[in-house]
Order: C-alpha cells, then structure tokens, then sequence
C-alpha cells in the first residue's frame, strides 16, 4: 500500500521556506547548500507553473494551497488575501535571493503588479470575529521574518514592516517571545525583552497536555497600555494553560486534552536560540549543573494515586 499526505496546506509551504533558508544561510555547508537551494527552487517553481496553486496528485488545487489572485482578489478567498499574499511574497523573494534565478525574479514582480505588498498591511484580520485565525498569526511572523531578511528595497520594505508592526501591535500583549522577538531581530526596536523571558521560564517541564480552566478568575482583565484587538479578556502564562508546540494563542482560558497527550516543546527550543542568536538572552554565567540542566526522571509518577475504589454506577 502507498501511503501519503495529502492536501497541503500555506501553512506547510511557508514552513519549508522559513527553516530551509535559515538553514541555508546559517548551517549548511558544500552540498547541503545545493540540496537546500534545489529544494526552494523545486517548490517556487511548481507553485508558480500551477499557476500561484499547489496542486495535489488529482491535478487539483489543496484546500489553502492557493496564492493566485482568483481566489485571493475574490470574494470566496478575499479573506486569506493579507496572509497568503504575504507568504506568496516571503517564499519568491527568498527563493530569488538564494538561486538569483530570474524567473523567481519576474513571479515577484507580478505579485507586486497584483497589489499583494499592499494586502499585507492589514493582513492581521481583528474583524468580524468569524474572521480572526489565531493560527495564522504564527505563520505570519515565519513569513515576516524570511521576507525582510532577504527585502532591501526601501519602499517595499517599508510597506512590509508596516504591517508588521500592526500585527505586533495585536499579537504583543500576550507576551509571546516568538512574536516578540521576531519584531525585534527584524526592527531592532524595543521588543519587551523582559516579558518574553518571563514568558518562557513560566514554560512547564511537564510535556503532557492536562485540562485547564481559568474562566471562573476574577482577574480577567487587560493590563493598562495594552489593548484587545481580538477581544480576548487576559494573557496565560504558560503555566496556567497546556503545553504547546509552539506560538498558538494565549488568550484562550480553558481547554487541554485531559492528559491524553504529550507535546514536544520545539517552541521554547526555536524561541530560547533565537534570543540567544539575535543577543536577546546572553549565555550562561555559571557551570552548575543544577542550574543548567535537568535531572532525568526516574519514571516516578507524581499526583493523586489512580482512583482504586467502585466502579461508576449505571443510569438509565
């Protein structure tokens, strides 16, 4: 039997470009940056050949698969024309900056003729509220952050960290360092250093998904020189809610999956060496091996003992 995924999402596109150009630009060495290179430029290519469209093995479109401006400049997809505009913008201008292949180059510009630099700059939707996507506010940022590392034209430039700035100004009260230092590597401005730092001890060392609920508080406030946009009522702390694999949304107040799930932390990981990289966070002071690492666990449960008593009675 063969097995493979299908309907590929922007979401996964945008993921490639974001890892494999920093790996390009930061790691790779000799033939792995031949390999990376072949490998942004296979994908550029073939969405662009599509026509602005990832197409599945049925010859057809995936879902959100689609950059092309008719779905985008269409009522059906006039919705995703900020985010995967601005994904459509970050993958051609990166793939162009590592290959200097022209017909990266010429998919660029057709974009900018289609208005997309434009779209950008309200790309963070915080109305109607059926419209808002928690979700995409992380692949946003990935499309950020590969854009402007490869943009040098002043008035595109321009245009891209103006929306990005209208989207920190959303996203910044939920102290989420990813989102912090993202706008601060790519401004340099003041990226509320002190918050994100907090923000990432407060991550639990417990990789298992518990219920929390923090609904019935009566501290559900937002604190002053912040505002709502998305109308959530305050920011969790790690360790008032579940742990996440990444950036998703800290205004949420109750959920998690009851225990019933382990979540590899790759977010504190990417957000700890990111600060660390960009000066944010400085190295370690001390060698203790206490303060800088983590016992391994013996396999000890830790917790009330497992319910041993009668079973549930049976209603009718």
């Amino acid at each position: 039997k063969w097995f493979w995924k299908g309907d590929t999402s922007s979401d996964e596109v945008i993921g490639h470009f974001y890892s494999v150009s920093l790996f390009y630009d930061l790691v790779a060495k000799g033939k792995e940056k031949e390999l990376a290179k072949e490998h942004l430029e296979r994908m550029t290519s073939y969405i662009i050949d599509c026509g602005w469209v990832l197409n599945d093995m049925d010859g057809k479109p995936t879902r959100w698969g689609r950059w092309n401006p008719e779905y985008l400049l269409r009522p059906y997809g006039y919705v995703d024309r900020g985010i995967n505009g601005l994904e459509a913008l970050a993958f051609t201008k990166a793939t162009y900056s590592i290959t200097g292949d022209k017909k990266f180059s010429k998919g660029y510009q057709q974009l900018i003729d289609w208005g997309y630099p434009a779209n950008t700059l309200r790309q963070k939707n915080v109305f109607p509220p059926e419209n808002l996507a928690p979700w995409d506010d992380y692949h946003a940022f990935r499309s950020y952050y590969t854009l402007l590392r490869y943009e040098d034209n002043p008035s595109l430039r321009s245009v891209y960290l103006r929306s990005l700035e209208r989207t920190w100004e959303v996203k910044r009260l939920e102290h989420i360092a990813w989102f912090n230092f993202v706008y601060g590597a790519i401004t340099g401005n003041d990226c509320e250093i002190d918050k994100s730092v907090k923000h990432l001890r407060e991550w639990t060392l417990d990789c298992i998904e518990h219920n929390y609920r923090n609904s019935y508080r009566d501290d559900l406030n937002i604190k002053l020189g912040y505002t709502s946009y998305e109308r959530g009522k305050k920011s969790m702390s790690p360790r008032e809610t579940a742990v996440k694999t990444s950036s998703r949304n800290a205004m949420v107040l109750d959920g998690g999956k009851n225990g019933r799930w382990v979540r590899e932390p790759t977010g504190f990981i990417r957000d700890y060496w990111m600060a660390r990289y960009y000066g944010f966070i400085e190295a370690p002071t001390t060698n203790k091996p206490d303060l800088i690492s983590v016992k391994k666990r013996t396999g000890q449960k830790f917790g009330a003992e497992p319910y041993n008593g009668p079973d549930r009675p049976k209603f009718n």
